[in-house]
């Protein structure tokens, strides 16, 4: 019904996989239960193994007993047992880990129809190098406050070529640090800080193609789903499927080069794309990652709340529209399919188009 009526699936993916950072939950947990937002959580097999005392646990308990259970769908996260460019692995490495990670999660739960299906890994597409047209200017104007940034490398940039000598490369970055270190201390000193900034890690790169030996890792491993990097920001695309596993891409937020994926970073990112996809009129998704800590953590907190809880509310309420659904990430991979097939029966009406 959803689908012959062009409706929009809705779901978030919190990255929560660094043990570490199990602090960020605590929040997101009560921001979850209030809103009863249904999102996905992305976690690692010691999520399950050390985090059991942590508000992890609620992602078990019912919502009337005070926890989040059946709202949140765990995701296992990267290379399952820690983080990792799963496109720079051999494809045996990969599923081995996976495997790995499925069988630790198994032994805490106590099967495997209670660990995740699904799986979102960090970089499954090779990186490249972004065109001349889409790369950041050394000089940029911006929408806010201060409307002008002048970019520059990093400290840690290469400097010369292979050729140089090792001796020659360090003199010109000592001497180069040197320089740059009494620039900066008279820009900050001058309160022109706001006005410069440096290039983030993977701003002059991009997600590359769906490498299938990555799906192919993932489809050995038993996992029955996986979100691509590729085709990021496109119209909901099914990139693979097959009897076993399904890999759909993201449809929202922003590559702002801090971390090797895409993440919401504002509410408008959301809003943006919801405009997008009503004025294509078609059934399809919109998913996106929240980089937890950077919201949630007891100082992000204090500064960033409102707008997560802005972000949370668009989800649960229907969006602007109030047509969104929203739903777990499992729910989105079923209305893929369920789209996909509707498609190939010619059963869904004239406007539907096929992925």
């Amino acid at each position: 019904q959803f689908a012959q009526e062009g409706r929009v699936l809705v779901s978030l993916m919190f990255w929560g996989g660094m043990i570490r950072e199990t602090q960020a939950l605590h929040n997101l947990m009560d921001l979850i239960a209030i809103a009863r937002l249904r999102c996905g959580l992305v976690v690692t097999a010691q999520t399950y193994e050390y985090g059991i005392s942590s508000p992890f646990e609620l992602v078990n308990v019912p919502v009337e007993w005070g926890g989040v259970h059946p709202l949140v769908e765990p995701v296992l996260g990267s290379c399952g047992i820690g983080v990792g460019m799963e496109s720079y692995m051999t494809s045996e490495r990969l599923s081995e880990d996976l495997r790995e990670a499925l069988a630790r999660i198994e032994r805490k739960v106590g099967g495997r129809e209670f660990a995740p299906r699904g799986w979102w890994p960090t970089m499954d597409t090779e990186l490249k190098a972004v065109s001349w047209w889409k790369k950041a200017r050394r000089v940029q104007w911006m929408s806010r406050s201060p409307y002008l940034q002048v970019r520059f490398h990093g400290k840690d940039e290469v400097v010369g070529n292979e050729t140089e000598s090792r001796a020659g490369r360090g003199f010109v970055r000592s001497a180069r640090d040197a320089i740059r270190n009494g620039v900066e201390e008279a820009v900050v000193s001058a309160g022109l800080g706001k006005y410069f900034s440096a290039y983030r890690p993977y701003e002059l790169y991009e997600p590359g193609e769906l490498k299938h030996d990555v799906v192919d890792a993932a489809k050995r491993a038993g996992l029955e789903y996986m979100f691509t990097k590729a085709e990021f920001k496109a119209e909901p695309r099914v990139l693979y499927s097959d009897d076993d596993i399904i890999v759909l891409n993201y449809t929202t937020g922003r590559w702002d080069g801090w971390t090797p994926f895409e993440t919401i970073n504002h509410l408008c990112d959301l809003v943006e794309t919801e405009k997008r996809m009503a004025r294509a009129g078609m059934p399809g998704w919109i998913v996106g990652t929240i980089d937890t800590c950077l919201w949630t953590f007891s100082g992000e907190v204090w500064k960033r709340g409102p707008g997560l809880h802005d972000i949370v509310r668009f989800c649960s309420e229907g969006g602007r529209t109030g047509r969104l659904v929203n739903v777990r990430p499992g729910t989105v991979v079923r209305y893929a399919r369920v789209i996909a097939d509707a498609e190939a029966r010619k059963a869904c009406g004239k406007g539907l188009r096929p992925f």
